[in-house]
């Protein structure tokens, strides 16, 4: 049996490992109106050398997004919906290239989008 030290020892380690996973999360919203867009689509990419896996989520009716448990790395964000332009995070020009968000473990950063129709 384990004793009590050695629980709670192996909580706080588990607990450590969860706490090191790194998250992106933000809002979409109307570019004009500023309204935020619900069931909008939002991809995570992972830039050459990242471990992480690309995935992909919808918006909740507020706009806003999530993707928690990220390896550290560098990932290409981008949010579309139909009937709006497709936007990558940092993205200065239609078509033109997003910028990588970098999150370090434990690291949590906020990325926002406005949709142009």
């Amino acid at each position: 049996m384990w004793s009590k030290a050695m629980r709670v020892l192996f909580g706080l380690l588990a607990a450590s490992v969860v706490l090191e996973a790194a998250a992106i999360r933000g809002t979409v919203s109307e570019g004009q109106t500023g309204r935020p867009l619900g069931r909008a689509s939002v991809s995570l990419e992972p830039v050459a050398g990242t471990s992480g896996r690309p995935q992909s989520s919808h918006t909740d009716p507020y706009g806003t997004f999530e993707f928690s448990n990220l390896p550290e790395g560098a990932y290409v964000v981008t949010a579309s919906r139909r009937g709006f332009a497709a936007v990558s995070y940092g993205q200065k020009r239609w078509k033109a290239p997003g910028i990588p968000v970098f999150v370090r473990e434990g690291e949590s950063k906020s990325v926002d989008f406005q949709l142009p129709r």
